[in-house]
């Protein structure tokens, strides 16, 4: 990552197509990558990469998630009721 070799291939081994797919990742490389292939991107603050940087990268994510309960309660409409 974030070379778009890398990702179509992984597309294509997946038959997807990038216009109808979302990257999920918690890094600016997941970004890169995803735009660098006209996905969309979401990613999860993991505290190696902080809300705020990952906010303002550019290019800007779709959408930022402080947790994988909050990118799943709000993306996927799962309650954590456990």
């Amino acid at each position: 990552k974030p070379e778009a070799a890398f990702t179509r291939y992984a597309l294509d081994l997946m038959k997807a197509d990038a216009a109808q797919t979302m990257m999920i990742g918690d890094s600016p490389f997941d970004i890169e990558a995803a735009r660098n292939v006209g996905m969309d991107v979401c990613v999860i603050a993991t505290g190696s990469h902080g809300y705020e940087e990952l906010r303002s990268h550019n290019p800007p994510p779709d959408k930022v998630f402080n947790s994988m309960t909050e990118l799943g309660s709000q993306l996927f409409r799962m309650n954590q009721a456990l």
